[in-house]
């Protein structure tokens, strides 16, 4: 993902953040089901479902800054 396209300059640090969480956290989902550790990777996806909400609404506020 091209962050510097998506997100507003000062969103960028933390929409870094939020990218490569998701992507630690699709990680460990995958291990933990490997694992047979099915709760743990059901506590794994919360979170994750919480920081593509996160990183979802900082790409909104880029797109409505264009509309303003």
């Amino acid at each position: 993902m091209n962050i510097e396209e998506h997100f507003l300059p000062e969103d960028i640090t933390k929409a870094s953040e939020e990218y490569w969480s998701i992507l630690e956290l699709m990680t460990k989902i995958m291990t933990k089901i490997n694992n047979g550790e099915l709760e743990t990777a059901k506590h794994y996806s919360t979170d994750l479902a919480m920081a593509l909400q996160k990183l979802t609404k900082l790409s909104s506020e880029r797109y409505m800054s264009m509309l303003n």
